[in-house]
């Protein structure tokens, strides 16, 4: 059978293509490949194997898996299901050899592979490796690509950054990101989706409230969030920045427009009204009347300096120094005596109204020590009653009063010329108004 098989095989290469099927095939359903006609060599006095008849086949192998048969249109069909392999120097068709072009070859075919091998040659040219080369070292991937194969998808960019050069290499966006704004969340690219998010473009924040501005940067870096800040009530936002309210105006913190506050029907010493309608707001010089501000007197006054009021006398209203004050804004150091037990209430404010407290006068009416939780009725960072740690102990400079906890920032009042915490004492000086008057 082998004899036949090498007769026969040169008969099937000389004219017609050589076919792979597997054991399942239809030879009715299989169409050749028809290459230009050479002409049929003399066989007539060639001495050999004849099956004569259209319907002929020969087998090879104990399940005669291997078949050599002619089909219906008189074209030979080889079924090989491991493959063919041709121990010969050359394999022509038409006489020329396949693949070469010549006029026995498949010329469609010839193109196809030439122009894969032109696309190949450039691709190498396109990654600079000639001809020259032998082997290629270390695969470098285009920029957004890994793997072996180049076929994984870079995953470690973050929104604020962008793939920059080859591979996974990463590189931040270069323009800066604007108050207000952040970084859209990047779309991953893959192999059916192989477009790299370019990334670094910026989109409006939402995440404020009502009462707060947009500050520079995110909550995270390329985070969803942009960073905030909250106004106070003694503020309204105006272009995205916390403005202080203006004197004479109630603000709330909001974007809303300071209102003016009206003082008609305020009873003079209604301490309640006041702290309504005054409270979280700087007060005005137009207040002051008649050497009163709102039902209170004007009892002491330090002008404005480093040093607090010159002598200790616990607010008792037995000290004598300078005359009596007049002027709240610019006046001379000085101080009015008056009966303690009939006071009511105690206001400090600074010299330009932009600082104030009320508290009861029973709050001091002893010592405590300290620090400890005081309550402080409003301020000018406050319109309700709050609790914050005060001083009052045997020290000369006692008792220290302050808005907040005690602290430069907020101090009120303090005694025997202390040289300290008198950042308010800059602001036109300080003054202590009772109510009632005396």
């Amino acid at each position: 059978m082998a004899f036949v098989f090498l007769f026969l095989l040169p008969c099937a290469l000389s004219n017609e293509e050589i076919s792979w099927q597997n054991d399942n095939f239809d030879a009715t359903e299989m169409k050749p490949r028809h290459l230009k006609e050479a002409p049929p060599p003399d066989l007539s006095k060639f001495k050999g194997v004849r099956i004569t008849t259209d319907q002929s086949i020969v087998t090879l192998g104990k399940q005669e898996d291997i078949k050599l048969f002619r089909d219906k249109s008189g074209v030979l069909q080889i079924v090989a299901p491991k493959g063919v392999n041709f121990v010969s120097p050359a394999v022509k068709t038409g006489g020329k050899p396949i693949g070469s072009g010549g006029n026995g070859g498949d010329k469609g075919v010839d193109k196809a592979v030439s122009a894969e091998l032109a696309a190949i040659r450039k691709l190498l040219d396109d990654v600079g490796i000639s001809s020259n080369v032998e082997r290629v070292g270390s695969l470098v991937c285009k920029k957004g690509w890994k793997g072996d194969r180049c076929e994984a998808a870079c995953t470690n960019a973050g929104a604020h950054e962008f793939y920059s050069s080859v591979g996974c290499a990463t590189t931040k966006c270069k323009a800066a990101l604007k108050i207000g704004f952040r970084y859209t969340a990047r779309t991953q690219h893959s192999l059916k989706k192989p477009s790299i998010d370019a990334g670094c473009k910026q989109v409006v924040c939402t995440n404020k409230n009502s009462r707060q501005v947009y500050i520079a940067g995110t909550t995270k870096l390329g985070g969803d969030k942009c960073n905030t800040k909250t106004c106070s009530t003694t503020t309204y936002i105006s272009q995205n920045k916390c403005v202080p309210c203006p004197a004479g105006h109630k603000c709330d913190g909001t974007a809303s427009k300071p209102k003016k506050i009206v003082i008609k029907d305020i009873t003079p010493g209604d301490v309640n009204t006041i702290c309504k309608t005054f409270g979280a707001t700087k007060m005005t010089s137009s207040l002051f009347k008649n050497g009163k501000l709102l039902g209170f007197e004007l009892v002491r006054r330090v002008a404005k300096g480093t040093k607090w009021h010159p002598q200790n006398d616990d607010l008792r209203g037995t000290a004598k120094y300078g005359t009596p004050p007049t002027n709240p804004t610019s006046g001379p150091t000085g101080t009015s005596q008056w009966n303690y037990g009939k006071v009511q209430y105690f206001m400090f404010s600074t010299g330009d109204y932009s600082e104030w407290m009320i508290i009861k006068r029973s709050m001091i009416d002893s010592k405590f020590g300290g620090p400890k939780g005081q309550q402080v009725l409003c301020s000018c960072d406050y319109n309700t009653p709050k609790t914050y740690n005060q001083y009052y102990r045997s020290s000369p400079e006692d008792p220290w009063m302050s808005y907040q906890h005690h602290g430069t920032s907020s101090m009120m009042y303090g005694e025997n010329g202390y040289n300290g915490h008198s950042e308010n004492v800059l602001k036109n000086g300080m003054n202590v108004w009772i109510y009632p008057p005396q």
